[in-house]
């Protein structure tokens, strides 16, 4: 090695894959395949196996979309939407929901109810409807209709003496769920009191399945009666519930002074929700966003009542002839940012209804797709003040604007151009914000459904010099990711369209019995040099431990030039530095590290090249 001065590499930036190859800076790699990130270096990443789930969920199932479902005091599940439109439990192990149209769906979770939207990726499912699931059974749609106009109460003056005002009052009944969900208004009656006496209703009617209780409602005393009941303001009897469904009779006592609780919204509460291409919440409200019908319209539940839908200004409207539909609405600084497919607005609460929100632009080029905002374990999309958001562009951070500089996948810009434009809708992101990984599973090369994911380790800093990224490629495709907890540690899973659900498992050095590819290509070195100069490489030195075969290869610029070396033997406790001698020839050497055979893992810490300049150009014709 006399003359030749080392080049040492001791830290691993990830791959750098933007350009040409020549202008991979030093410290990153040309191309990188299955590792993970350390402090002093890279590992091959840990291998993968079946997911520990119930064995009645079929062991191939073929999966387009998975979600998190979490109830209170109990473990992490998995929904999981198969290749024939149903929705399996994968702690149950049943189907709960089953639409044979359903290609893809969303989910959230409020008051340990699971509140799904099936759609296709562009929209809400046409026809379609918000589904509520409470961990057992079957899914049941969301809302509910009410009792219909005929046949009414019956309404008589009570034997009993009382508060009821002389006059006339309108009554109706409302049907409430188990969830605390009241329907719409029905079975209105007009009864004339003398006063000083109470009021015994009968007829009333008996509500659907799942009723558990009725609720009934009256006006305070009115001039005269007229032709539409729903013209006037209702309230909540006190003592008006009747907690079951079976009766049919119950007397009620008031003052109209008692009348104080407002249940006017139910005559314009919404007996189905419309399904949207995305679900979630703000604040104390269910929102959800691009139904089929009206795509730009953005839908927000009663507060605290994630089932109650004001159908007359319960939404707002987001500049339906710009931008295409509503993609993706996530909660930031107490706003709601609305993303369309290539535009961003904000709109906040203003304690009133919906409709009378404003919306202000944010970002006219930047957007995104149903998937495309970060999923944050169990905690939401919204970590340490910032989201993650997958734009045509590239993977962007939200603190309250975009920037040039916010585009964190700069990097490996090459590889982000390469994701299916039309399928970007697939694109999805899960984030592991305890040990400060991204995870994006993509589409590249023409393919409609993820075939690649994404890793990016920010432990080191999220700008473009401190995220470090690789490329993670098994033996099936990672058709839709999340990052679950697991006895409290975060895990990545994925299910597959190839069929079945995984996770990765630090024990397992193969995928599911198949071996890890696995491969790193270090820079065209002299880094930077011009590239007449003809240089001699003599040879590698590694701090390295593994196990098996570790194969070196040589190359020159555009691979013209290539040098297959002997290979190295890893050991798990080398005691030394390994080395590696060669003789190539060339304006400039990429080494290229892999691992060839079932089971061999490297760790490698340390990367040093041995290069002496020894012409300053190829002869004439050379």
């Amino acid at each position: 090695m006399r003359d030749h001065e080392p080049l040492i590499q001791e830290v691993f930036r990830g791959t750098f894959d933007r350009g040409d190859d020549e202008v991979c800076p030093g410290g990153h790699f040309i191309s990188s395949l299955n590792w993970r990130f350390s402090k002093g270096g890279i590992v091959t990443r840990e291998g993968s196996r079946y997911d520990d789930i119930n064995p009645t969920v079929p062991a191939g199932i073929k999966v387009r979309r998975m979600e998190l479902y979490e109830r209170t005091g109990e473990a992490q599940r998995l929904l999981i939407l198969d290749d024939v439109g149903a929705i399996w439990d994968s702690v149950t192990g049943q189907v709960i929901l089953a639409i044979p149209a359903m290609v893809d769906f969303s989910c959230t979770v409020m008051y340990d109810r699971a509140f799904i939207t099936p759609h296709n990726g562009v929209v809400g499912l046409p026809g379609e409807k918000i589904y509520v699931y409470s961990g057992s059974g079957t899914a049941r749609p969301a809302a509910g209709v009410g009792a219909s106009i005929t046949p009414a109460l019956v309404a008589a003056n009570s034997a009993l003496s009382g508060k009821v005002e002389a006059g006339l009052h309108q009554y109706a009944v409302a049907y409430e769920s188990a969830t605390g969900y009241l329907s719409p208004l029905g079975a209105y009656v007009a009864w004339t009191s003398p006063g000083d006496f109470k009021v015994d209703l009968s007829n009333i009617p008996i509500g659907p399945s799942g009723t558990v209780a009725r609720v009934l409602v009256a006006t305070k005393a009115i001039a005269e009666a007229s032709p539409d009941p729903t013209s006037y303001t209702y309230f909540f009897i006190p003592g008006g519930r009747i907690p079951n469904n079976t009766g049919t009779t119950l007397t009620v006592d008031f003052y109209d002074a008692d009348l104080a609780d407002d249940a006017s919204y139910l005559l314009e509460q919404m007996a189905e929700i419309p399904a949207g291409v995305g679900i979630g919440q703000y604040k104390s409200s269910l929102i959800v966003w691009g139904e089929n019908a009206n795509p730009s319209i953005i839908r927000g539940s009663k507060p605290g009542q994630p089932e109650s839908f004001n159908g007359a200004d319960g939404y707002l409207t987001v500049y339906p002839g710009i931008g295409g539909g509503v993609k993706n609405v996530v909660e930031y600084r107490n706003q709601a940012v609305i993303l369309k497919s290539n535009r961003t607005y904000t709109t906040m609460d203003n304690d009133d209804v919906p409709a009378t929100w404003d919306i202000g632009e944010v970002d006219g080029s930047v957007g995104t797709e149903s998937h495309g905002i970060g999923q944050i374990l169990n905690i939401g999309t919204n970590m340490e003040d910032r989201l993650f958001i997958a734009d045509k562009a590239g993977l962007r951070v939200f603190s309250g604007m975009f920037s040039d500089d916010g585009i964190i996948s700069y990097s490996i810009d090459d590889i982000w151009g390469r994701i299916t434009k039309t399928a970007f809708a697939a694109v999805e992101i899960s984030v592991d914000a305890i040990n400060a990984r991204i995870y994006v599973a993509v589409p590249l090369d023409g393919a409609t459904t993820p075939t690649h994911i994404l890793y990016g380790d920010y432990s080191e800093g999220l700008g473009s010099d401190g995220i470090r990224w690789t490329i993670w490629k098994f033996p099936v495709r990672p058709t839709s990711i999340v990052v679950s907890l697991v006895n409290g540690e975060p895990v990545l899973k994925f299910g597959s369209l190839d069929g079945g659900v995984y996770k990765l498992d630090t024990t397992q050095k193969l995928d599911n019995g198949i071996r890890i590819e696995n491969y790193a290509k270090f820079p065209l070195y002299p880094v930077g040099s011009v590239d007449e100069a003809i240089t001699h490489f003599t040879g590698i030195r590694l701090r390295a431990r593994g196990v098996g075969t570790l194969q070196v290869l040589c190359e020159g610029l555009d691979g013209a030039d290539k040098l297959y070396c002997q290979s190295l033997l890893l050991t798990e406790l080398p005691g030394k530095p390994l080395w590696r001698g060669f003789n190539f020839t060339s304006e400039h050497c990429s080494v290229t590290l892999s691992l060839t055979d079932a089971g061999d893992w490297l760790n490698l810490t340390k990367f040093i090249l041995y290069p002496s300049p020894i012409w300053e150009g190829r002869p004439e014709g050379g």
